[in-house]
């Protein structure tokens, strides 16, 4: 009897240790989540209404699907992004929603060079006629982008990289101006915590502050996925806004010299990845933030 007890305990142990050990390989194999759709709701100041910018990532972090969703609930756009096989981003169909009917705006080619660097943006309207060109030049530490070569219009933009490859500096001016305007870029490790803005046609100086906790940003991600290509591509995509995508950590608090301060609370997980967030302004609903996981 006392060796049948002492077999049914030693199974009842070993039962207990195998599961343990299955809970602990399935919560290791759990423990990092990626993004599958991040949302921004914005409310209009006159009526109240929300408005949206959804935004669609496969699970690679890639973003494949933009949604813009006027206060209407009905109107707005949709981008659809397409790959290549190697990851490379190579083509942007921007459609408009009217009276909820989608059609085809214009579209946006993505060509690269034999060291599969991102060499031009090119934008066609819907019939296909080419309606703006976009030039990048690749240097050892910096990326040099002309926007409608051949125009009055022509803006050059510079992009300096830290050898961490954070962007560091930007210096952008008209083609036919004297007054560039500079911005840097202050990090505190991996997280953005300053972008000083100079202008100097205008004179104007101005400063924006962030501060971050210490969870997760699954954003963040999607910027390391193609970080240059995100940072150069305003030309092409709606890009996400620079608090959201620029630092590991989430930012908390946003202070600007001609905006309002921002605060933000968010809500995570048990694997303390956010799941939703509410921006407020001086204590009223600015934005509310919503992430969906694979």
């Amino acid at each position: 009897m006392r060796h049948a007890i002492l077999l049914i305990s030693a199974i009842f142990l070993l039962l207990s240790c195998s599961n343990n050990d299955n809970d602990a390989v399935q919560e290791e194999q759990i423990s990092e989540l990626k993004i599958k759709k991040f949302r921004i709701t914005h409310f209009d100041e006159t009526t109240g209404l929300p408005g949206h910018n959804d935004y669609y990532f496969d699970e690679d972090a890639k973003l494949t699907k933009i949604h813009v969703i006027h206060y209407d609930g009905i109107d707005g756009v949709i981008d659809n992004i397409s790959y290549n096989a190697s990851g490379q981003l190579t083509r942007n169909d921007r459609n408009t929603i009217d009276q909820g009917v989608s059609e085809l705006s214009y579209y946006f080619e993505y060509l690269y060079n034999s060291d599969n660097k991102l060499e031009q943006i090119q934008e066609y309207d819907a019939n296909g006629n080419e309606n703006r060109i976009m030039e990048v030049i690749h240097y050892q530490d910096s990326i040099q982008v002309h926007k409608d070569l051949a125009s009055t219009s022509e803006v050059i933009s510079s992009f300096k990289f830290s050898p961490a490859n954070l962007l560091t500096k930007t210096i952008t001016k008209a083609h036919e101006s004297l007054y560039p305007t500079h911005q840097d870029y202050t990090y505190d490790g991996a997280n953005l915590i300053n972008i000083h803005t100079e202008d100097f046609y205008t004179s104007e100086i101005s400063d924006q502050y962030y501060q971050h906790d210490d969870k997760i940003n699954p954003l963040h991600l999607v910027l390391m996925e193609s970080y240059r290509q995100h940072i150069i591509d305003n030309f092409g995509l709606y890009l996400l806004p620079k608090e959201y995508l620029y630092s590991e950590n989430n930012t908390t608090h946003y202070q600007s010299t001609f905006d309002s301060d921002q605060v933000t609370t968010y809500r995570y997980n048990n694997l303390d990845y956010p799941i939703s967030a509410e921006v407020k302004i001086d204590g009223n609903l600015y934005r509310e933030l919503t992430y969906e996981y694979y």
